[in-house]
Protein backbone atom coordinates (compact mmCIF):
# COMPACT_ATOMS: atom_id res chain seq x y z
CA UNK A 1 0.00 0.00 0.00
CA UNK A 2 2.92 2.54 0.84
CA UNK A 3 3.58 2.26 -2.92
CA UNK A 4 0.39 3.84 -3.80
CA UNK A 5 1.85 6.87 -2.23
CA UNK A 6 4.73 7.92 -4.64
CA UNK A 7 2.95 6.34 -7.39
CA UNK A 8 1.36 9.06 -10.19
CA UNK A 9 -1.81 7.00 -11.08
CA UNK A 10 -1.82 9.49 -14.43
CA UNK A 11 1.23 7.23 -16.00
CA UNK A 12 1.65 3.90 -13.80
CA UNK A 13 -0.47 1.62 -12.25
CA UNK A 14 0.40 -0.94 -9.54
CA UNK A 15 -0.42 -4.63 -10.58
CA UNK A 16 -1.23 -7.50 -8.68
CA UNK A 17 1.28 -9.95 -9.31
CA UNK A 18 -1.19 -12.86 -9.39
CA UNK A 19 -2.20 -11.62 -12.81
CA UNK A 20 1.14 -11.51 -14.65
CA UNK A 21 0.57 -14.72 -16.32
CA UNK A 22 -2.67 -12.37 -18.07
CA UNK A 23 -0.40 -9.85 -18.59
CA UNK A 24 2.18 -12.37 -20.47
CA UNK A 25 5.08 -9.81 -22.46
CA UNK A 26 2.33 -6.74 -22.25
CA UNK A 27 4.03 -3.49 -22.68
CA UNK A 28 1.43 -0.18 -23.27
CA UNK A 29 2.58 2.28 -25.31
CA UNK A 30 2.28 6.19 -24.20
CA UNK A 31 -0.60 7.85 -26.30
CA UNK A 32 -1.15 11.41 -24.87
CA UNK A 33 -4.61 11.66 -26.40
CA UNK A 34 -5.68 8.08 -25.26
CA UNK A 35 -9.33 8.85 -24.02
CA UNK A 36 -11.78 6.24 -22.26
CA UNK A 37 -15.04 7.97 -21.69
CA UNK A 38 -18.74 6.04 -19.99
CA UNK A 39 -21.03 6.22 -22.16
CA UNK A 40 -23.90 4.05 -20.16
CA UNK A 41 -24.18 3.34 -16.19
CA UNK A 42 -26.22 0.93 -14.73
CA UNK A 43 -26.51 -1.31 -11.62
CA UNK A 44 -25.09 -4.14 -13.86
CA UNK A 45 -23.39 -3.00 -16.35
CA UNK A 46 -21.15 -0.33 -17.68
CA UNK A 47 -20.14 0.75 -21.04
CA UNK A 48 -17.27 3.11 -21.82
CA UNK A 49 -15.68 3.90 -25.26
CA UNK A 50 -11.96 3.85 -25.55
CA UNK A 51 -9.78 5.05 -28.33
CA UNK A 52 -6.19 5.10 -28.45
CA UNK A 53 -3.34 4.88 -31.25
CA UNK A 54 -1.40 2.39 -29.35
CA UNK A 55 -1.53 -0.88 -26.83
CA UNK A 56 -2.93 0.51 -23.85
CA UNK A 57 -3.74 -0.30 -19.67
CA UNK A 58 -7.21 1.14 -18.39
CA UNK A 59 -7.74 1.57 -15.06
CA UNK A 60 -11.23 1.68 -13.99
CA UNK A 61 -12.86 3.55 -10.63
CA UNK A 62 -14.88 0.37 -9.80
CA UNK A 63 -13.84 -2.09 -7.28
CA UNK A 64 -12.27 -5.11 -8.06
CA UNK A 65 -14.95 -7.93 -7.19
CA UNK A 66 -14.24 -10.99 -8.91
CA UNK A 67 -17.45 -13.20 -8.08
CA UNK A 68 -20.00 -12.45 -11.54
CA UNK A 69 -17.88 -9.28 -13.34
CA UNK A 70 -16.75 -10.06 -16.81
CA UNK A 71 -15.61 -7.40 -19.15
CA UNK A 72 -15.90 -7.05 -22.75
CA UNK A 73 -13.86 -5.63 -25.53
CA UNK A 74 -16.10 -5.31 -28.56
CA UNK A 75 -18.12 -8.35 -27.49
CA UNK A 76 -14.99 -10.50 -26.64
CA UNK A 77 -14.07 -11.74 -23.38
CA UNK A 78 -11.54 -9.23 -21.82
CA UNK A 79 -9.88 -10.47 -17.92
CA UNK A 80 -10.32 -8.17 -15.49
CA UNK A 81 -6.91 -7.35 -13.53
CA UNK A 82 -6.33 -6.30 -10.08
CA UNK A 83 -4.92 -3.06 -9.99
CA UNK A 84 -3.83 -0.31 -7.42
CA UNK A 85 -4.92 -2.95 -4.79
CA UNK A 86 -8.45 -2.11 -5.15
CA UNK A 87 -9.25 -0.97 -8.95
CA UNK A 88 -10.27 -2.84 -12.48
CA UNK A 89 -7.69 -2.89 -15.10
CA UNK A 90 -7.68 -4.38 -18.46
CA UNK A 91 -5.59 -4.37 -21.68
CA UNK A 92 -6.73 -2.54 -24.18
CA UNK A 93 -5.63 -2.97 -27.87
CA UNK A 94 -5.11 -0.17 -29.80
CA UNK A 95 -8.32 1.47 -31.71
CA UNK A 96 -11.64 2.58 -31.11
CA UNK A 97 -13.13 0.12 -28.34
CA UNK A 98 -16.02 -0.45 -26.80
CA UNK A 99 -15.62 -1.64 -23.67
CA UNK A 100 -18.34 -3.47 -21.25
CA UNK A 101 -18.25 -4.56 -18.18
CA UNK A 102 -21.48 -7.03 -16.64
CA UNK A 103 -22.40 -8.19 -14.03
CA UNK A 104 -23.81 -11.68 -14.34
CA UNK A 105 -23.24 -14.06 -10.85
CA UNK A 106 -24.01 -17.83 -12.24
CA UNK A 107 -25.66 -18.55 -8.91
CA UNK A 108 -27.98 -15.70 -9.80
CA UNK A 109 -28.45 -16.24 -12.92
CA UNK A 110 -29.14 -20.27 -12.38
CA UNK A 111 -31.72 -19.08 -9.30
CA UNK A 112 -33.29 -16.74 -11.94
CA UNK A 113 -34.21 -19.59 -14.30
CA UNK A 114 -35.44 -22.42 -11.55
CA UNK A 115 -37.49 -19.34 -10.49
CA UNK A 116 -39.28 -18.31 -13.57
CA UNK A 117 -39.97 -22.66 -14.72
CA UNK A 118 -41.24 -22.64 -11.39
CA UNK A 119 -43.20 -19.86 -11.85
CA UNK A 120 -44.60 -21.37 -15.04
CA UNK A 121 -44.95 -25.06 -13.98
CA UNK A 122 -47.02 -23.57 -11.54
CA UNK A 123 -49.40 -21.22 -13.68
CA UNK A 124 -50.07 -24.49 -16.10
CA UNK A 125 -50.76 -26.38 -12.39
CA UNK A 126 -53.61 -23.83 -11.53
CA UNK A 127 -54.92 -23.46 -15.14
CA UNK A 128 -55.20 -26.84 -15.85
CA UNK A 129 -56.98 -27.43 -12.29
CA UNK A 130 -59.54 -24.50 -13.02
CA UNK A 131 -60.19 -26.36 -16.75
CA UNK A 132 -60.65 -30.25 -14.92
CA UNK A 133 -63.44 -28.29 -12.65
CA UNK A 134 -65.25 -26.82 -15.26
CA UNK A 135 -65.44 -30.57 -17.35
CA UNK A 136 -66.37 -32.22 -13.98
CA UNK A 137 -68.77 -30.01 -13.20
CA UNK A 138 -70.07 -30.14 -17.08
CA UNK A 139 -70.09 -33.72 -16.70
CA UNK A 140 -71.87 -34.19 -13.57
CA UNK A 141 -74.70 -31.70 -14.56
CA UNK A 142 -73.62 -29.82 -10.99
CA UNK A 143 -76.08 -26.76 -11.20
CA UNK A 144 -74.27 -23.12 -10.45
CA UNK A 145 -76.74 -22.67 -8.10
CA UNK A 146 -77.15 -24.78 -4.42
CA UNK A 147 -80.56 -25.87 -4.22
CA UNK A 148 -83.39 -25.04 -2.21
CA UNK A 149 -82.71 -25.80 1.63
CA UNK A 150 -85.73 -28.53 2.50
CA UNK A 151 -87.99 -29.04 5.19
CA UNK A 152 -87.25 -31.19 7.89
CA UNK A 153 -89.54 -34.23 8.07
CA UNK A 154 -91.77 -34.96 11.45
Amino acid sequence: MKTLDALNTRDSAVIDKRFEKQLGSFKPGADSTASIKLTKYGLNKLEYASRNSQEGFGVFSEIYYPAGWNAFIDGKPADIIRTDYALRGLKIPAGEHKIEMKFEPQTFLKGLKIANITSILLLLLVAASLVFEVLRQNKTGIAAEPAAPQKPKK
